[in-house]
């Protein structure tokens, strides 16, 4: 079973400015196993099997083998505000990773 340690302060992050957002995220990380990825994989789409411009580099990631439907219906959230939720986190996480270097 994995194990997900979070900071307290993820909950007052300026990063979460909607609530679908920060549940979405978390259950996210409570779902994801390590996985690690040998070679480059290309990323999708949150709503279709499209490939978008960001290839993920080789490493270990959290991987939750979920669909974006079920990872919004395990979130507990209402269908349109998680789908827009699974839009934006790509796009907050981005922000994240460029604050912390």
């Amino acid at each position: 079973m994995p194990f997900v340690k979070l900071d307290v302060e993820i909950l007052t992050s300026t990063l979460w400015l909607q609530r679908p957002d920060l549940e979405i995220f978390i259950t996210a990380l409570l779902l994801s196993e390590p996985k690690e990825f040998t070679e480059p994989t290309p990323t999708l789409e949150t709503d279709s099997l499209t490939e978008t411009n960001f290839v993920l580099p080789p490493g270990w990631y959290g991987f939750a083998g979920v669909s974006g439907p079920g990872l919004v219906r395990a979130a507990v959230v209402d269908v349109r505000k998680g789908r827009e939720a699974l839009r934006r986190l790509p796009r907050l996480a981005s922000l994240a990773c460029c604050c912390c270097r």
